[in-house]
């Protein structure tokens, strides 16, 4: 019986992400995520579990919630999904846009950015995330004392750290 049945879930579980914007979802060995193209029935995906480094990109089925295999997330290696054939993953379905999705995984954490899709990309709630530039702006690393940030670390774990700093050297080199 798989864990997670999208038909089972209400609309008020899923938060849209803003396009553009890289979030970091928290991503232990023993968890999925739970992600989403479009409105209600749209394209159901889990980044799920497994044996080997990394992570499976699963469709799921709306109604059952069986997963099919999409393709591998190694570690350290961006993988972009949508519908046109340079992307990593390729989901040939009208909900989904040319250049979807981005993701990469570091350690126990996720990085998404939805590249602009026109009809959306959506996180269950169920999944510890949040919106890594708007956080750096208003909490910087150097300042660990922050409630919120002891939050986070806490949620997180101890790899945080050394990952927003990782990603805003990353940002600082892109300008």
């Amino acid at each position: 019986m798989p864990d997670f049945i999208p038909a089972g879930t209400n609309e008020e579980a899923w938060k849209l992400l803003a396009p553009h914007r890289f979030y970091a979802v928290r991503a232990p060995q023993d968890e999925d995520v739970h992600l989403r193209f479009g409105l209600s029935h749209g394209i159901y995906l889990s980044v799920a579990r497994t044996e080997a480094p990394g992570r499976v990109i699963n469709n799921i089925e709306f109604e059952a919630g069986n997963p099919e295999l999409l393709g591998q997330l190694p570690e350290n290696t961006t993988v972009v999904i949508g519908r046109v054939s340079e992307c990593s993953i390729k989901i040939l379905h009208a909900i989904v846009s040319r250049h979807h999705l981005e993701l990469r995984l570091e350690g126990n954490i996720l990085l998404l950015r939805d590249m602009g899709s026109t009809n959306g990309t959506y996180i269950h709630e169920d999944n510890r995330f949040f919106d890594i530039e708007e956080y750096i702006e208003f909490h910087p690393v150097e300042k660990p004392a922050d409630s919120t940030l002891d939050e986070i670390h806490e949620a997180f774990g101890p790899e945080l750290a050394d990952f927003l700093t990782r990603f805003k050297e990353s940002k600082k080199k892109d300008n």
